[in-house]
């Protein structure tokens, strides 16, 4: 039997946390726990017609797309309910084939004026904002390459509107923005999933079709009118499975939020940073010939084994664990990373790792 879980959020979601508090971290209740909660999830989502799998592009980042904030001043937008019109905006740009999540929230500027002007000129934007005034900030992942430059166009008469910033890689704004912003929703094709206002217990007993009283809409916002189904789930489990995590450099600070992770791979585990890495000789001879473009492009196509276990050991206590798997039938537990190198232009290298409980021990399974 296999069990893969996109992600897991206890970075800005404490319910595990929580939990783990009263349980012990390393616990068999904590392990089954994680487990259970996402079978729930899974069983959630099909009774709405969603299968778990669809969701991977909205909640795991991809090498090959872009993701990029939409900013906008809130005092030139007529509405006082300024995301309304936001979004009655942006959802007759999005497609009935993308799969992507969607955060907002507010950069308030008046306890740090121009701060918001900085973040845009670190990250290379060219784009005029009123250091006074504060600004709502729209960030969506999973967008092609054309998808920041038509959404550019497609808001440029729009009142407020400011500009579009590109935060496909780390910057200083990227990590500001992993602070403030919260999930709004994943919009899979033609449905859009939002966070419930009620728990799983609720939904099991049935008080949502009663509290609802129609197609889901949290949010408000017109997504029936533009074509989208709705739904929303339930927020216990929304919170944890179906938050996307924007990467920043988090050096340790995210700590917890690996060890969930870990924790649900196996009971035994200890922090990543005390793990020790092992990258095969064999292995990397094969790495060389069969990955070996991907190697030259990061200027990696003479590194040893022994260096690329210190780069793995280096990198992996700031970075998120994505693509989580048990593997009982043949005794593996795996997860990747995201790592970003610098260079002319940086670029980013996912890393199979598979995870070794009992030694406490990763050893790499390939990258691309």
């Amino acid at each position: 039997m296999s069990k893969s879980i996109h992600t897991i959020d206890s970075r800005e979601n404490l319910e595990l946390l929580t939990v783990a508090a009263f349980f012990g971290i390393q616990s068999d209740a904590m392990h089954s726990l994680i487990s259970d909660w996402h079978d729930l999830l899974e069983a959630e989502l099909q009774s709405e017609g969603i299968d778990y799998r669809e969701l991977k592009a909205a909640l795991v980042p991809a090498k090959k797309k872009r993701e990029a904030a939409l900013i906008f001043d809130t005092a030139a937008i007529p509405d006082a309910w300024y995301p309304l019109p936001v979004f009655e905006k942006l959802l007759q740009y999005l497609d009935r084939k993308s799969v992507n999540s969607v955060l907002m929230g507010d950069f308030i500027e008046r306890s740090s004026p121009g701060c918001l002007q900085r973040c845009l000129e670190e990250t290379g934007s060219r784009i005029d904002t009123d250091g006074t005034h504060d600004h709502f900030i729209v960030y969506l992942n999973n967008l092609s390459k054309s998808d920041p430059a038509n959404l550019d166009r497609h808001f440029r008469e729009f009142a407020g509107y400011r500009g579009i910033a590109d935060l496909s890689y780390g910057s200083v704004f990227k990590t500001l923005l992993s602070t403030m912003l919260i999930p709004g929703f994943i919009k899979v094709r033609d449905t859009v999933i939002m966070e419930a206002e009620y728990d799983y217990a609720e939904w099991i007993l049935d008080k949502k079709k009663e509290s609802l009283g129609g197609p889901a809409n949290p949010l408000g916002f017109p997504f029936a009118e533009n074509g989208f189904r709705t739904t929303a789930i339930s927020q216990d489990l929304y919170g944890i499975f179906l938050s996307y995590k924007i990467e920043r450099e988090c050096d340790g600070m995210d700590e917890a939020d690996q060890l969930m992770g870990l924790n649900f791979l196996d009971r035994l585990f200890g922090p990543l940073r005390t793990a020790a890495v092992e990258v095969a000789p064999r292995k990397l001879a094969y790495i060389k010939q069969e990955k070996g473009d991907t190697l030259r492009r990061v200027g990696l196509e003479e590194i040893t084994a022994g260096e690329l276990e210190e780069l793995i050991h280096d990198k992996i206590t700031s970075n998120y664990l994505y693509n989580l798997e048990i593997n009982e039938q043949y005794g593996v537990t795996k997860f990747n990373i995201m790592i970003e190198l610098p260079g002319d232009k940086p670029y980013k290298l996912v890393l199979a790792l598979k995870y070794h409980p009992e030694h406490h021990r990763i050893s790499l399974i390939t990258c691309f």
